[in-house]
């Protein structure tokens, strides 16, 4: 049965952080919640249809495609964001004690609180109040965007690398609902996100979300030929490798503006080095702003936000 060589294959690749304890954790988890979702007999494998072309990411990454394809096909969406590969790359802690740092001003937020409480109603961890630190780090981004670079009305948005939930582009289209968004990413992560979007669109009562999703970068820039956009990353973009980041580089040279939330580096690029370079050569204007986070976490003093603009 293709289960368990799929499961088998997820315990010899293993996850790429944590120690003893925490893999044996990972496993024990994903065998019960895999065995949990089986056991419903009005549970269906979800099969990955088709041959995709190979995903083009760096080292770190590597060991969790295997993973991101099991919880897809295995694991309930309520329980996505319990996955050990999911909740320790983009996803809030499943624990209704948040400790991540998040936006004060921005956790009371209407359009926060709405994708907070529909994101309660789907996943079963954390409760409302969590998500709402959760989704309120990214408002509290694009607030900061947007008095930066005077921004008053939005076309279209594309983000390279939605994470597992593409909270912030669901909090963002409830913020701009006549606008469309475009979402760059691991095949591996779209499907995750669509399962989460069509079940946000349900819990919503909405038709669908104008989120069109794309895993190459020719398609991408096609798609948004003629139209007026803007491009933003948290975290995603400097954490991919160079060869890929440099693909990108059309898309950005005919966006309004970029703002790139990032780490100061990655497997061993300076990344505050390659964004004020990436800005000369564009001609665009760099500026480097502080996360605007409360509770910051130590590491994270040394992330900045960095906005790329038009000369």
């Amino acid at each position: 049965m293709k289960y368990f060589s799929d499961l088998l294959e997820c315990i010899r690749i293993g996850l790429p952080q944590g120690g003893v304890k925490f893999r044996i954790r990972s496993v024990l988890w994903i065998i019960s919640s895999s065995l949990n979702y089986l056991s419903n007999p009005k549970n269906k494998i979800r099969h990955i249809v088709g041959t995709e072309q190979p995903s083009t990411v760096g080292t770190a990454w590597q060991q969790y495609q295997a993973w991101l394809n099991f919880t897809y096909q295995y694991i309930s969406i309520k329980d996505f964001i319990s996955s050990p590969a999911i909740g320790s790359v983009s996803a809030p802690s499943a624990s209704n004690k948040i400790k991540s740092s998040y936006s004060t001003s921005m956790v009371s937020n209407p359009n926060v609180l709405r994708v907070a409480s529909n994101f309660g109603r789907i996943f079963s961890k954390p409760d409302p109040s969590g998500w709402a630190k959760y989704i309120s780090i990214y408002a509290g981004i694009w607030d900061l965007i947007t008095k930066s670079t005077n921004t008053t009305s939005i076309e279209n948005i594309v983000e390279l690398g939605a994470g597992s939930t593409g909270g912030n582009l669901i909090y963002l289209s409830e913020l701009y609902p006549k606008a469309e968004f475009y979402n760059f990413d691991l095949p591996e992560m779209l499907r995750i996100q669509h399962l989460v979007q069509t079940s946000y669109a349900s819990t919503a009562n909405k038709i669908k979300l104008p989120i069109n999703q794309f895993f190459d970068v020719g398609e991408l820039k096609r798609s948004l030929d003629q139209k007026r956009y803007c491009v933003i990353s948290n975290w995603a973009y400097t954490e991919m490798p160079l060869d890929l980041r440099l693909k990108f580089f059309e898309l950005f040279s005919n966006a309004t503006f970029i703002a790139i939330t990032s780490n100061s580096s990655f497997e061993g690029i300076d990344n505050n080095k390659f964004l004020s370079e990436l800005s000369a050569e564009l001609k665009f204007n760099h500026l480097e702003l502080p996360l605007p986070l409360d509770n910051q976490m130590e590491y994270q003093k040394k992330h900045k936000l960095h906005i790329l603009t038009r000369a």
